[in-house]
């Protein structure tokens, strides 16, 4: 009911812009010219009181006594409270309401398109975004022409030899650098030598070379969420169109209360076509795409699957009240998604659905049930671990915060029983998965005590045995932490600048090794970075053959072992 609500307020707005438009032109019209200046006020002309003979309708009032924490209140007009969106007497008022406004503003519709044309106009044309390689492709969005959406597209990936062939001059180039070089552009080389490496010894990660999809490879639209809206609100319409033809029935659809809510809502919309596509999330072998459209501005989404190839539905009727979360089976078998409660429209409930293998024509499960949050206080989200081993279901109030995990690499089939919590909920605690890297989980920890954040590792098979990889202090805030393949990157902020400091994640746990991979993004240069690097290695080294060496299993907490490593900016 809200957005049927705006057209008041859009009235208001118009009538402001139209006054101050009117004004602005007024002021440089020339004043030696009286019939001149007639005819330029007469084109500019507002209306401001109702046409003759247009009226605004009157609501009814009806008092009705409510009991509230201040007392007694009674309420004129409570019965156009209606959350069922459904009431034919509160429809009736809007649609009246809507149609009085259009009858006032259209006198002032052409201006209105006039300035939206001119601010439109001094709007830079937004560039393509960055393409993101996910598996086997390179998915990237572009606006087209007179379309409200960003289409979703992708190309192929090239096979990384064709990647690593470079052109003869390229190479050519490349070599006279080298030869050039000093001392500093020699250690560069060096290290981007070693960073190749590491890269390319990496599962799953891009040739060296690879730089983006080529314009070469054929283009495939994954997502069309212009056509997705057309289609959602063309049956809109007809269900709208066969309710009025049969009468409209309260409850007796047998739907249940959130697909109902999301019907009678999109229905009362129709003339608005309102539409929103969300979600878009592609199958890990690249065949299938979940996502979400909501035609009653409610953000209660009803899911839908295709196959990219062909634009067919899996599913067999879009299943009603999701929120926009959707998470892959790590076989491409099943999707995992949250849904609404009806009543609170907060994310309650974590379920999964069968679809049987994205290559065959299975048929699909019912849905099963994984995971319900009864306390109104908290939220769910949905979202997978960096490395994608890891489904993490979050629980978040305004002050706490819990995750629970589940394995998605395991043989048994999702159960509500899979779920790992890594740590208990505790009011005032707000945890955060934000990792994991081959036997490790990372946890951000916000609490009372910590308020500045501490970073935490566990094991994969024991994640309540945590490790403080990174303490509190109270000079420093940890922002963010992402984890890659062979590097740990923090986001610190202290004395009101938020700098990044790399770590590489150690190929073994000597101080040698650690010692090296550490430095910060505020350095002058890389090259001085390098140095600095080098610098720690040799003090490393030196130190190590003073001591006994002592034999320790390979663990991301060495890093914080190490109290004398050294930052490039220091």
């Amino acid at each position: 009911m809200g957005p049927l609500q705006l057209h008041r307020t859009t009235l208001t707005v118009l009538l402001l812009s139209c006054i101050v438009f009117v004004l602005a032109t007024a002021s440089s019209l020339p004043v030696s010219n009286d019939q001149e200046d007639s005819s330029q006020t007469d084109a500019y002309y507002c209306i401001t009181t109702p046409p003759t003979g247009v009226q605004p309708p009157v609501a009814t009032r009806r008092p009705r006594t409510l009991s509230t924490a201040a007392g007694q209140v009674v309420d004129e007009f409570h019965w156009l409270r209606d959350d069922s969106h459904s009431d034919p007497e509160v429809l009736g008022y809007l649609t009246a309401e809507n149609a009085y406004s259009d009858a006032v503003l259209a006198q002032v519709q052409p201006l209105a398109a006039q300035l939206a044309a001119e601010m439109e106009g001094r709007l830079d044309k937004p560039n393509d975004p960055v393409p993101v390689r996910q598996g086997a492709w390179w998915y990237y969005e572009r606006q087209e022409e007179g379309q409200r959406f960003w289409l979703r597209y992708r190309r192929p990936a090239q096979p990384a030899q064709q990647q690593q062939q470079q052109p003869q001059q390229q190479q050519h180039k490349q070599r006279n650098n080298k030869l050039t070089a000093g001392r500093t552009g020699a250690t560069t080389t060096k290290h981007a030598d070693v960073a190749k490496e590491q890269h390319a010894a990496g599962v799953g990660s891009l040739a060296w070379d690879e730089v983006g999809p080529s314009p070469d490879t054929p283009e495939e639209v994954v997502l069309d969420p212009n056509a997705e809206c057309e289609h959602a609100l063309a049956v809109l319409a007809v269900e709208a169109h066969s309710s009025s033809m049969h009468g409209t029935t309260s409850d007796g659809s047998g739907s249940s209360g959130s697909s109902s809510s999301s019907s009678s809502g999109g229905g009362s919309n129709a003339d608005a076509e309102h539409c929103d596509v969300y979600g878009s999330s592609v199958s890990p072998d690249g065949a299938l795409v979940a996502f979400g459209v909501d035609v009653s501005g409610s953000e209660q989404y009803q899911l839908l699957v295709r196959r990219i190839s062909s634009g067919r539905t899996v599913l067999p009727a879009p299943l009603p009240g999701t929120s926009g979360d959707y998470e892959w089976a790590a076989d491409s078998a099943g999707l995992f998604y949250l849904t609404r409660d009806s009543t609170t429209n907060r994310p309650w409930q974590g379920w999964y659905i069968g679809l049987g293998n994205s290559s065959s024509s299975g048929g699909t499960a019912a849905p099963l049930l994984l995971w319900q949050e009864d306390n109104p206080a908290f939220y769910l989200s949905l979202s997978r671990s960096s490395s994608g081993r890891f489904l993490l279901l979050s629980g978040a109030s305004e002050v706490t915060r819990q995750v629970l995990l589940m394995d998605l690499q395991q043989q048994a089939p999702p159960s509500a029983d899979a779920w790992l919590a890594p740590a208990p909920r505790v009011h005032g605690v707000q945890q955060q998965v934000v990792g994991h890297w081959q036997s490790w989980l990372f946890l951000l920890v916000v609490s009372p005590d910590t308020p500045n954040g501490q970073l935490l590792v566990a094991p994969v098979h024991a994640p309540q045995q945590h490790t403080v990889l990174l303490p509190h202090r109270r000079e420093v805030e940890l922002e963010d932490v992402r984890i890659f393949a062979h590097h740990l990157v923090l986001a610190e902020r202290q004395l009101g600048h938020t700098t990044i400091t790399v770590y590489c994640l150690p190929a073994s746990s000597s101080a040698a090794d650690v010692a090296a991979c550490r430095y910060n993004s505020t350095a002058a240069s890389a090259a001085e970075a390098v140095a600095e690097a080098q610098e720690a290695r040799a003090a490393a080294e030196q130190k190590q053959q003073q001591q006994q060496p002592q034999q320790q299993q390979e663990h991301p907490a060495s890093l914080q072992r190490q109290p004398n490593l050294r930052s490039a900016s220091s």
